[in-house]
């Protein structure tokens, strides 16, 4: 649990986290609320970069597997989520959660892969219920059961440059961006893999040059400089 302003959490790894069906808690890599019992602030003005989370057995309380998550963000607002890796049932569950609506986040050039066989509750790599200006702009994500990119409720909120991809075949479910990559294979290196680099992307993948400039994302999770091409990579 993460409060407070002008917090940075970066490059860390966590391997293979699971809950047993009917234990009680939920699990997040990152969790923020507004604490009014004990006096803890709101997360704000944050940054979250360069993580890799890897938890390829994804279950919890009572067989939901909807509640695991990288980043449960109830009430944060001001704050930049880019260059992660996350193979998860969940990505980012941006909410209230009964706190002030969260606002201004930015998610960049992550990548999020769930497991289509998980068809219980929301499946999103990124869920905003609400959440007023998001912007979320050159990820990739690659098989969520519901949709990959969900808006459900908010303002202001805006997503474009995603590469969405489902191994099956099927439609990605949510929308379908002016500049998204939709339905291509990304290619990565070795997908299924326990090590940052096997998301790398083959030099034949579609998410290469596919992006938009980002002030601000300068470089990628292993800190080359965007981009190296034409456009930088998703």
């Amino acid at each position: 649990q993460v409060f407070g302003d002008h917090q940075t959490i970066t490059g860390n790894y966590s391997y293979d986290w699971h809950q047993p069906a009917g234990t009680a808690p939920h699990i997040d890599f990152i969790q923020t609320y507004i604490d009014s019992v004990n006096g803890k602030l709101i997360l704000t003005n944050f940054v979250i970069e360069n993580n890799f989370v890897y938890w390829p057995n994804m279950y919890n309380r009572a067989g939901m597997n909807d509640s695991i998550s990288f980043f449960m963000a109830a009430g944060a607002h001001d704050g930049v989520v880019k260059n992660n890796i996350v193979y998860a049932a969940h990505g980012l569950n941006i909410n209230n959660s009964g706190t002030p609506t969260p606002y201004n986040i930015e998610i960049y050039n992550n990548t999020f892969i769930g497991n289509l066989t998980y068809t219980l509750g929301y499946q999103s790599a990124i869920s905003v219920d609400p959440g007023n200006n998001i912007t979320v702009k050159n990820n990739i994500t690659q098989d969520y059961y519901y949709q990959h990119v969900s808006f459900r409720s908010g303002t202001g909120n805006t997503e474009d440059y995603s590469c969405k991809y489902n191994t099956d075949g099927s439609n990605p479910g949510g929308s379908h961006q002016t500049h998204d990559v939709w339905k291509q294979n990304p290619l990565f290196v070795n997908l299924g893999g326990s090590n940052a680099a096997d998301y790398k992307l083959q030099s034949n993948s579609p998410c290469r040059d596919a992006g938009t400039t980002i002030s601000g994302v300068t470089d990628d999770y292993d800190g080359n400089s965007r981009p190296q091409g034409s456009a930088p990579d998703l």
